[in-house]
């Protein structure tokens, strides 16, 4: 999902601003994400956070992109069939601002992002700043 993020109010310029997510941890992991119900989550895929980005520069529209990935996720043996699982984990996400060069961080609120299994055949969605994708069916 390719998300174009908005900085308001827009009666003043952004244009100066750099802005970044940091990586981190998976929270709330339930069914295939579980440990305790798929040991080999684990290995299977990554649920830390890593943004493909740093620094990226706000426009003179005061807008800047952000993509939101769900994939790679495998099927898992269970009593004796391949398949996925419904389950989900969230990533909130820490996000930084900063005058361009200036080398002077600055916090701003947490996003969230949720990827979710929603059914046995695979079948997934991902949200992310109240915006969410169609549902999919992963390759596995």
């Amino acid at each position: 999902m390719i998300l174009r993020i908005t900085l308001l109010p827009d009666d003043v310029s952004f244009k100066k601003l750099d802005v970044r997510e940091l990586p981190g941890p998976a929270s709330n992991p339930t069914g295939y994400f579980d440990p305790n119900v798929n040991p080999s989550v684990i290995t299977a895929g990554t649920t830390y956070h890593t943004p493909a980005i740093g620094w990226q520069e706000v426009d003179k529209s005061n807008q800047y992109g952000d993509e939101a990935s769900f994939k790679k996720w495998p099927k898992i043996w269970v009593a004796g069939v391949q398949k996925w699982i419904p389950g989900s984990y969230e990533w909130s996400i820490q996000l930084r601002w900063q005058i361009r060069d200036s080398n002077n961080e600055h916090t701003l609120p947490n996003r969230i992002q949720k990827h979710e299994i929603t059914s046995d055949d695979g079948t997934s969605i991902d949200t992310k700043l109240e915006q969410t994708t169609d549902s999919r069916t992963p390759t596995p």
